[in-house]
Formats: C-alpha cells, sequence, structure tokens
C-alpha cells in the first residue's frame, strides 16, 4: 500500500484540539504568508548554463557547504505593534538601527525605535542560542537611561514568534520629559526574563547598547501641551489636568484625579466628534493618572476632554476644549 492510501484511510480524533484563537490564527497567516512568496521567472537559456555550470562543481562542495547561505533574521515593525490587522504607515517617524548583541541566551538585534506620546517603541529580533528555551508567552526586561535620565518605569511590551527560531521582541518605555538637547543618547540593558508571573529570571551577561539617536527630528513628531489647568465637577470635586501629549500612533492625558472613583475617566474626541475610544490606563513615575487613546491620522484642531463616571456611564463634568 503507498503512503498517499494509507493516508487517504487515516483516521484522527480532533475533538482533542482547541479551535485556534483570533491572535493564534493571525500569527499562522503571518508565517505562512512569509513562505508563499511569488517566485520570478526566470529565462530558459540562463537555467540551461546554470545546470551546466552546477555539474561542474565537485560533489564534496554539497557535502561540505549549505546551498543556501544564513540569512539574518528581519524582525515585525513597529506598525505591527500597534495594530496587526491593518498596520499603518511609520516610515517618516521612526529611526532603524540594526545593532546586534549575544550571550549566552543569543543574539539580540535592536531594529527600530520611534518616540510616540509619553514614550519609546522598541522593535528587536530575539534569536535563542542553540539549548536555549523560549516562546511568545515570556517577555525580556531591562533597563533604559535618556541622556543619562532613568525612563525604566514598567511599561508595555510583547513577544512574537516568527519563522526560524526567532522572535520578535517590542518594548516600551515610558519617557514624560525630554532632553531638551538636540541628540538623544539611550542606553539599554536588557537583563531578565520573564517567564511566569514570577520573579523574573535574572541574565549574569546582560545585552547593551549605545544608541545615539537624532533627538531633534524624532521631538519634532511629538507635541506636548503643559495644561495646569483645574476642572471642577458638577458636585465640587477637582480635577488637576497636567499635561496632553499627541503623537504619532496615540493622545497622551496626564491628570491628578486623586479622590475621585477608580471608575473616573477622561472621554476624549476630536474636533469633528470622532471618538478615540481605544485606550489604556495608567499610573506615571509620579503617581498621577494617565489615559493613552489610541490615535491615527492628522492631529486635528481640537480634543475635547469630558470628565465622566465609566462604571455608571455619568457625565461628571463640563466639556474642557483643547488646542494643540
Amino acid at each position: 500500500m503507498s503512503i498517499y492510501n494509507e493516508l487517504n484511510n487515516l483516521n484522527l480524533e480532533i475533538e482533542e484540539f482547541d479551535e485556534l484563537s483570533h491572535f493564534e490564527q493571525k500569527k499562522w497567516a503571518r508565517r505562512i504568508q512569509k513562505k508563499l512568496k511569488p517566485k520570478k521567472r526566470h529565462n530558459l537559456k540562463v537555467i540551461t548554463v546554470a545546470v551546466l555550470m552546477l555539474a561542474a562543481i565537485p560533489i564534496s562542495f554539497y557535502l561540505s557547504e549549505p546551498l543556501v547561505a544564513d540569512q539574518p533574521h528581519v524582525g515585525g515593525t513597529i506598525e505591527e505593534f500597534v495594530n496587526q490587522v491593518s498596520p499603518p504607515d511609520y516610515s517618516a517617524y521612526k529611526v532603524q538601527v540594526g545593532e546586534t548583541a549575544e550571550n549566552e541566551y543569543g543574539k539580540l538585534t535592536v531594529n527600530e525605535i520611534m518616540l510616540d506620546a509619553g514614550r519609546i517603541l522598541i522593535s528587536s529580533t530575539f534569536e535563542p542560542a542553540a539549548g536555549v528555551e523560549f516562546s511568545y508567552r515570556e517577555h525580556l526586561l531591562g533597563n533604559a537611561k535618556l541622556n543619562g535620565q532613568d525612563i525604566s518605569y514598567p511599561s508595555g511590551g510583547q513577544s512574537i514568534d516568527e519563522p526560524g527560531n526567532a522572535f520578535t521582541i517590542y518594548s516600551e518605555f515610558d519617557v514624560y520629559d525630554l532632553p531638551e538637547s538636540q541628540d538623544f543618547q539611550l542606553e539599554l540593558e536588557i537583563n531578565r526574563v520573564l517567564r511566569s508571573e514570577v520573579d523574573p529570571e535574572i541574565i549574569q551577561n546582560p545585552w547593551t547598547f549605545t544608541l545615539n539617536l537624532p533627538g531633534e527630528q524624532m521631538k519634532s513628531h511629538v507635541q506636548e501641551i503643559q495644561l495646569d489647568q483645574t476642572v471642577t465637577l458638577y458636585d465640587g470635586r477637582k480635577v488637576e489636568l497636567e499635561k496632553l501629549a499627541v503623537g504619532p500612533a496615540s493622545v497622551l492625558v496626564i491628570f491628578d484625579a486623586t479622590g475621585l472613583e477608580d471608575s473616573f475617566r477622561l472621554k476624549i474626541n476630536s474636533g469633528n466628534e470622532s471618538v478615540i475610544d481605544i485606550k489604556t490606563d495608567g499610573v506615571s513615575e509620579d503617581s498621577l493618572s494617565m489615559i493613552r487613546y489610541w490615535f491615527e491620522g492628522d492631529i486635528p484642531e481640537e480634543f475635547i476632554l469630558t470628565p465622566y463616571d465609566e462604571l455608571n456611564e455619568v457625565k461628571l463634568g463640563d466639556e474642557i476644549i483643547i488646542s494643540p
């Protein structure tokens, strides 16, 4: 019986396998799409000459050398970190780096860096060394300094499985006060592996990078508005608006809502009343509240902030209009 008949008659129990999540489907789609690249057509005369040339090469060549040279792994882009489904184009805002460091865990290459509202986004490629176990559920953590100022306050990140035993590593460092100098020096030390919710594994020989970046160019794409404004709510309580920052990928609002319920939020609309409703909440290093709204497109002429109770869906104060 041929192997094809055996496969045709094979009974496979599929009930034990779970359906892929939406994220896993997207990940496999990306991997398959990279494999299925269109092949170029070759002239028949060129192919014939190539075959004759290969025939003249001693057979020992095939036993000692690979037919295809190893190619460097290229990780995901910052655009895919922001929006995997429909990535925007940040080519005008990103800085291409391409620096590699290596230790017993493997190679880490910093690919791209972009300054956004109140944060620095970094895309890197991690190639584990032989015998090193790593998966997309694990994360590389570290410390960072921008012009000597510590910006290592915990922020976001993600690991993406790529073909060929490689991973895209996304890192996000909060930076609320940008240096005034024209040039940036970013110092990175990636020194921990987070494998679970417990204490991370310490890397004794961390990856280190000292990157000189065009600070003036990067700052030109981020607009910061110092608000220093007190807002009185309908019930007499007060909220201190500190700062609003607008970057290529998001809008960040920093405020002090001490004494208010956890459900207090600032809803944000642009001047054309379209709601920017994809947001993440957090606390800054100064214990101030902050809300980041994902944002795409041109900066509008004004933003409208509305204090409200997210839990009870109740408006708590008058609208505040801010013009960038």
